[in-house]
C-alpha cells in the first residue's frame, strides 16, 4: 500500500517541457549558465522590450512588465525547474541588459 501514493506523484512529475526558447539547452544543475547566454543571444541590447514580452508570453512565461521579469516553471522526472528572466531598458524601452536564472530542484 505504501507505493500507491508514489504512482500519481511520479506521473505528475514526469510531465512538462521547457519553453521553446530553452528546449535544446539540456538544462541541469551543471549547465545553468546556458539560460542567461540564450537570453542574451536572443534579445541583444537594443531589442524592443515589447518583443521580449510578446515572445516570452507566447511561450508560456508569466511576465510582469512593471518589474521587468518573466518566469516559467515545469516538472520533468524527479526535478522541478524554474526559468527566470530579468531585464532593464532605456528611456525608449529598448533592452540594455537581460539576465536569466535557472533553478533546478531535484529529489
Amino acid at each position: 500500500m505504501k507505493w500507491l501514493w508514489a504512482v500519481p506523484t511520479i506521473l505528475l512529475l514526469s510531465c512538462g517541457e521547457p519553453p521553446p526558447i530553452a528546449k535544446d539547452l539540456d538544462l541541469n544543475i551543471a549547465t545553468s549558465d546556458r539560460w542567461p547566454a540564450r537570453l542574451s543571444q536572443r534579445f541583444p541590447p537594443g531589442t524592443d522590450e515589447a518583443e521580449v514580452v510578446s515572445t516570452l508570453q507566447a511561450q508560456g512565461f508569466s511576465v510582469d512588465e512593471h518589474l521587468q521579469t518573466a518566469k516559467f516553471k515545469w516538472s520533468k522526472q524527479a526535478c522541478d525547474h524554474s526559468l527566470e528572466a530579468h531585464w532593464r531598458t532605456d528611456s525608449q524601452r529598448r533592452i540594455t541588459s537581460i539576465e536569466g536564472t535557472h533553478w533546478p530542484a531535484c529529489l
